[in-house]
């Protein structure tokens, strides 16, 4: 029997995204159970085998499992492409995006992304952010009037310009990726003493980071030795070595954001605790002031409104 009607109906709601895949179970408008999963640039087998799955325990042989999906699921490498709608995009134009397949037998939504053309030779786009911004305008609505700047960061650290409740404006930064590749891949972790948990020497190597990104007239890639060359020659250690270059990538971030968006005063942190702490600290350090969300609780807000607009389009 379809249930699809109902709006206490069980369904899955889930945020996939490059690094990692969060699921939610929803029963009687509750969240029952949370599954997590490899993101799609981690996948060793298909999307839809991965999310099959993911899910298997939560089906059952008596009712339709409806699933709906954000992020990278609507990727060309995920699990349907979806189209990126054009900005300026309120809620209602971009749910309206959303496509329907079906995956192992279970009727899947995938959300759409979102493209920005207005700058010419720099267009932009996103896939994922734009559901956890539309879930912080459900858990606040007074961010749904006039203008707001938000920044997702993570793998691909988003900055998004909010007016009158549309994504309005989309530029991306590189940070999160080019930290992993350089912490990960480089030779500049490599000189140091083992890292360690010792929070006091990311801290300090951090804020000296950001001290740094303030001051870089050779601009950044000349910079980013100096992670390696403190290590060698100033006897830092590695963990104040992470710290170093997270603060200088990030606090780079900032300038070039603060230089385009020449009027920030306040910003919208969506992002998981240590990262919103970290954005907090660098912001601070430029005199903007800030505040925090949390990127699974608006991804999951975002993702309960997506399947209110959707539900009536399964079968």
């Amino acid at each position: 029997m379809s249930h699809v009607n109902e709006p206490l109906a069980r369904h899955v709601l889930g945020d996939w995204g490059t690094s990692r895949l969060r699921l939610w179970l929803i029963e009687r408008g509750e969240v029952a159970a949370t599954r997590e999963g490899p993101g799609i640039g981690a996948l060793t087998n298909p999307p839809g085998d991965t999310l099959a799955a993911l899910v298997a325990p939560w089906r059952s042989a008596s009712e339709t499992l409806h699933v709906v999906l954000s992020g990278m699921a609507g990727s060309r490498t995920g699990l349907l492409e979806t189209d990126y709608v054009p900005t300026a995009a309120d809620f209602d134009r971009w749910s309206r995006a959303a496509r329907l397949t079906r995956v192992h037998d279970m009727p899947v939504a995938v959300a759409a992304g979102l493209r920005d053309e207005s700058r010419q030779h720099a267009p932009d786009v996103m896939r994922g952010e734009d559901t956890q911004i539309f879930g912080a305008m459900q858990l606040e609505p007074a961010l749904r009037a006039g203008s707001h700047l938000f920044v997702l960061p993570g793998t691909h650290s988003k900055w998004v310009g909010i007016e009158n409740g549309a994504i309005a404006r989309i530029n991306t930064a590189l940070t999160g990726e080019l930290f992993a590749l350089l912490h990960d891949h480089s030779i500049l972790l490599k000189a140091g003493s083992a890292e360690n948990a010792d929070s006091a020497e990311h801290d300090a190597g951090f804020d000296a980071g950001l001290k740094r990104s303030q001051h870089l007239p050779e601009r950044l890639l000349a910079a980013l030795f100096e992670v390696r060359t403190a290590q060698l020659l100033r006897g830092r250690s590695r963990a104040w070595a992470s710290g170093f270059l997270s603060g200088l990538l990030i606090g780079d971030e900032i300038a070039g954001m603060s230089a385009l968006h020449a009027s920030i005063r306040d910003v919208v942190i969506v992002a998981d605790a240590q990262l919103a702490g970290l954005y907090e600290r660098a912001l601070a350090a430029r005199g903007i002031r800030s505040r925090r969300f949390d990127g699974g609780a608006c991804a999951l807000a975002g993702l309960r409104q997506l399947y209110e607009s959707v539900r009536g389009e399964f079968s």
